[in-house]
């Protein structure tokens, strides 16, 4: 599993906690440095890179994606990794309201023919 941008690690400690090893992608120093000694190495491997140009497909053959994004790179960093999909098993993200209502919007009001690859790559949007 992996998580894009892990932060203070709101959703880093539990899956810490349940998993044997996780994946995190991360281009904050700071919180790089606070990382490094807040979780055990055998359980954490921090990968210090920008998520929008970070090859998903190196770290195993099939992964597991979750993440907190940040309004302003929701959408980037979610057809990066559509770019990945056949790494990828699933993905998880807590996004704005206004991000996912713009993104549905925008799959809705388009015609088939030019539906972005995500309606074909079967993703599910689920809204709270």
């Amino acid at each position: 599993m992996v998580e894009i941008g892990p932060g203070l690690g709101a959703m880093t400690r539990p899956l810490v906690d349940k998993l044997q090893h996780l994946h995190v992608v991360e281009i904050d120093r700071d919180i790089i440095e606070w990382m490094q000694t807040a979780y055990p190495p055998g359980k954490l491997t921090i990968h210090a890179s920008d998520a929008l140009k970070f090859d998903f497909g190196s770290i195993a053959p099939k992964l597991r994606v979750v993440g907190n994004l940040p309004y302003n790179i929701s959408t980037p960093i979610l057809f990066h990794l559509l770019d990945n999909v056949p790494s990828i098993i699933d993905m998880h993200f807590m996004l704005q309201k206004e991000v996912v209502e713009r993104m549905v919007a925008e799959l809705l009001a388009l015609p088939m023919a030019g539906c972005p690859s995500c309606c074909s790559t079967g993703c599910r949007w689920i809204t709270c």
